[in-house]
């Protein structure tokens, strides 16, 4: 499997991760028989889990530390699968020019599908050169103009935020969770230049921000776990955190049908600003709502 960092297939591997694991066993070991029991129980769960940033003391980035630092390119071993890292410009180019069907997108395909189905991101290769060829004229100049106005009114709006949040603490000083501030400053920028929709997540928490959130979370947990256990039958009955996971689809995909029925059912008056929603809607007739059941994970069609 790689894990003493010797070559494999050519490719250097990179497992601080599992070093970590090793370590952390080797303490357990040392400690009273009971306790050292205990924590190894955990660890193992953590591990099936995806809850990496328990073992190693930080998210997902420890396992990117060597990036581009010594090798252009790199193999990281998660249980079964495993991960290439490019960032050698040469390797990157041959990858998407050459023989773009040789590769695929791993692990984030397997951990975004069941959230966007067969979007941009983790669609086949046929599927993708089909989808960018509907959406590319909807990135004109003036949409673009429009969408960095709107990227800039939301960093304000985030920056304006940070402040009241230093300014009515005593101290002077605030702990905020800046993952989550972040991804409810995407979450509008998304909302306007998309479906000219306010979400307004980045002054106020709303059951939706916190949906998309726990979202992300599960597929980063899912892009670290050693076992799909979320693919086991009733798994939702028998895991909590895949309960949460179905409930909070069910939420997004909620909002997303309502957004996408006003754009079908309610077109802009002339001379209204066009969202890019409506823009596909108007002018290429493309079918915008292919995403996954949230009850089933399958992908099914909503026209």
């Amino acid at each position: 499997m790689g894990i003493s960092g010797d070559l494999i297939d050519g490719i250097p591997v990179q497992n601080k991760w599992i070093n970590i694991v090793r370590d952390n066993l080797d303490d357990f070991g040392k400690q009273d028989p009971e306790q050292g029991q205990r924590q190894a129980g955990d660890l193992m769960q953590n591990m099936i889990m995806g809850r990496m940033e328990r073992i190693t003391g930080a998210p997902m980035p420890v396992f990117l530390e060597g990036y581009g630092e010594s090798e252009g390119i790199y193999k990281i071993v998660i249980g079964p699968r495993s991960v290439v890292v490019v960032s050698d410009p040469v390797v990157v180019k041959r990858i998407l020019t050459s023989s773009p069907e040789l590769y695929t997108k791993g692990i984030l395909t397997e951990v975004l599908e069941p959230i966007m189905g067969q979007g941009l991101i983790p669609a086949d290769p046929e599927t993708w050169r089909k989808r960018r060829r509907a959406i590319v004229p909807g990135f004109h100049k003036k949409w673009l103009t429009e969408a960095t106005r709107q990227m800039v009114e939301c960093a304000v709006n985030l920056a304006d935020d940070l402040e009241r949040s230093i300014s009515i603490s005593s101290s002077h000083v605030a702990e905020v969770n800046m993952e989550e501030k972040f991804t409810s400053a995407s979450l509008d920028i998304i909302g306007k230049a998309i479906f000219n929709y306010d979400f307004g997540s980045t002054t106020h928490e709303s059951p939706l921000i916190r949906a998309v959130y726990n979202l992300l979370r599960e597929a980063e947990r899912r892009a670290q776990s050693v076992i799909p256990y979320w693919n086991l039958p009733g798994a939702d009955a028998m895991f909590r955190d895949q309960k949460d996971h179905s409930e909070n689809l069910a939420l997004v995909n909620a909002v997303l049908d309502e957004l996408i029925r006003n754009a079908l059912e309610d077109p802009p008056e002339e001379g209204d600003k066009l969202s890019f929603l409506q823009f596909l809607v108007i002018t290429k007739g493309e079918d915008v709502t292919t995403r996954p059941d949230s009850r089933t994970g399958s992908g099914s069609r909503r026209s």
